[in-house]
Order: structure tokens, then sequence, then C-alpha cells
């Protein structure tokens, strides 16, 4: 029997379906709309954001941590080598180099030290591409740091030292971090 044109099979596959309309013939399910978000929220992408720049700050922490270990441990073996050319030229001389300098121009201490133990036929210490820099106008040995190394002597004894990571020596507090022969 047709009703409208349509035969009733077909009339009764038309029954309206959920709130889409008529599909005769068609699966519903597959045209229906997810409720699931399609693209990150901006709580997610914050989130992310945070976690990764939580992660970046842990490493570049952990990175300048070591680095300043690796600067450390190297102007250790630098003092312990240039005191072994000290101690070769006394050895050779009978006096340790003599600067001529206060105890506190370390620039000119650095660079005249530096002049004494390259100058002459016998060359007690080379100084690789870095160890040396013109600091003021004059070329001295510079620290990791890029600091002049620190040299004094009297007759007797010398020191040679290294401001460490501050970079500064001007009280007790800050002068636990100098590294000394």
């Amino acid at each position: 029997m047709k009703r409208h044109g349509l035969r009733m099979s077909e009339r009764q596959s038309m029954v309206p379906r959920k709130r889409y309309g008529y599909f005769p013939g068609c699966d519903v399910s597959a045209l229906r709309r997810s409720h699931e978000p399609a693209a990150f929220t901006l709580i997610e992408l914050l989130t992310v954001i945070l976690i990764i720049m939580v992660l970046a700050g842990l490493v570049v922490g952990t990175a300048r941590y070591a680095m300043i270990k690796s600067h450390v441990s190297r102007a250790r073996a630098e003092i312990a080598a240039l005191e072994m050319a000290i101690e070769n030229f006394k050895a050779d001389k009978g006096y340790y180099p003599r600067t001529g300098f206060p105890r506190t121009d370390h620039v000119n201490n650095s660079g005249t030290l530096l002049y004494q133990l390259t100058a002459g036929p016998k060359k007690y210490f080379s100084f690789r591409a870095g160890q040396t820099q013109t600091v003021a106008g004059v070329v001295c040995i510079v620290d990791p740091f890029g600091i002049p190394y620190n040299y004094y002597t009297n007759s007797t004894m010398f020191e040679l030292w290294s401001y460490g990571p501050d970079q500064q020596s001007s009280d007790a507090a800050t002068q636990r971090d100098d590294i000394r022969n």
C-alpha cells in the first residue's frame, strides 16, 4: 500500500532518528558529531608549556652547575701546573719570579709572571690559546673564568690563586670559593 508516493516499508525507515532529521537508508551514527573536543584546550596547552619550561629550567641549571665545576677543576689543574713552573724557575735561578707590584695589583703581577715564565732561552711554561689575555694593556695569564690569576711573592714563598666562580674577593664570605695553591 502506497501513501504519499512511498511504500510502507520505505516510510517506516523514514522515522525521525534523534534530532538529525530523516536519513533514508543511511547510518545516522556515522554522521553524528562527537562531543569530544577536536583540539587541545587552552588549559591543556598551558600545562604542557609549563612542564616544558620546568624541564628546561632543570636542564639549564644542571648544565650551569657542570660548567662551573669543570672551570673549577681546570683552574686547579692550571694552578698546579703554574706552581710546578714557578718552582722550576726557582730551582734554576734561586728565587721566585719577582713582580715588583703590590699584592692587590693582580693584572700587573700576572703579566710579569707570564713574562718571566716565557722570556729567555728556557721556557718554564707554554700557554695554550685562551690562557692569556690582554687586560688593561697588559698581557696576563687568565683563569677559566676570564680573570687574571693572582700572584704574589716575597723572598721565601709565593701565593698563586684564582678568585673563582664569583670573580671577586672582597670579604670572607666571597673568599670561600677562591681557588688557591
